[in-house]
Parts: structure tokens; sequence; C-alpha cells
């Protein structure tokens, strides 16, 4: 990988771990913390995306209705972690970290069911030692 990709993985990074921190400090309903924040996120996605949306009529009906079904599962996963970063009984921190190792867990089982493609014996390692760190910070 190289390093603008690296540099773009940071500032993703930052992005998706920083408006739950931020969501939770404003003190703010769970549902207005996910309806501002997905909602600016959406508007933000357009502006920068513009030049490259001109070939949608291009897209065939199966790849539209594949994306609004990612779209309605990522929404009820947003609403959910909306909620939970406006619960004042958890550790909002870890939960946070514990959401993001989830992700890394799940990503690839996802990219193999949907893509077919393989992991390597030493991702499952990966995939094991993220397994273990969650059961450290959950425990």
């Amino acid at each position: 990988m190289n390093l603008s990709s690296l540099l773009i993985a940071v500032i993703i990074a930052f992005g998706f771990a920083s408006w739950p921190i931020v969501g939770g400090f404003s003190k703010a309903s769970g549902a207005w913390v996910g309806t501002i924040v997905m909602s600016a996120t959406a508007v933000a996605v357009v502006l920068f995306s513009t030049k490259n949306l001109v070939g949608f009529s291009a897209l065939g009906y199966k790849s539209v209705m594949y994306l609004i079904v990612a779209g309605l599962i990522n929404g009820l996963a947003c609403y959910l972690y909306s909620v939970k970063v406006a619960d004042k009984e958890i550790q909002l921190g870890l939960f946070v970290a514990l959401v993001a190792i989830f992700v890394i867990i799940m990503t690839p089982c996802m990219d193999w069911a949907v893509n077919d493609t393989l992991i390597t014996p030493k991702q499952i390692a990966g995939l094991c030692l993220a397994s273990v760190s969650v059961y450290l910070l959950a425990c």
C-alpha cells in the first residue's frame, strides 16, 4: 500500500472515530446525533462526488437495488450507533473501539461472502487476534 492510501486511511479513520465522540460530547439525543451527522455526511458525499455522478443511467436496476439495500442496512446501523453514542451509561471510547474492531473482523468475512475473496492464513490469524482484543476490551 502506498503512502497516499495510508494517509487517506488515517483521514477516514479520524472521521469515523471522531463523529461518535463529538456526538456524545454534544449531549444531543441519539436520534439527533444520527440525523444531523448522517444528513451532513450525505451532503458532503454529494458535494465531493458531483462530477462523478454523471453516469447514473449506466447503473443497472440490480446495482441500484443492491446499493439501496446496503444503504438501508447502514442506516439501521448508524441509528443504533447514534443511540449508543448518546447513552451516558456506556464508556463511549471503549464502545467506539469495539465497533471499530468488529468492523475489522466483519469486513474480510463479508468480502469473502459477497465477492468470494479468499482470506489468507495470515489474515485469519489477524482476525483471531482481533477477536481476542474484543474479549479483552469487553470483559
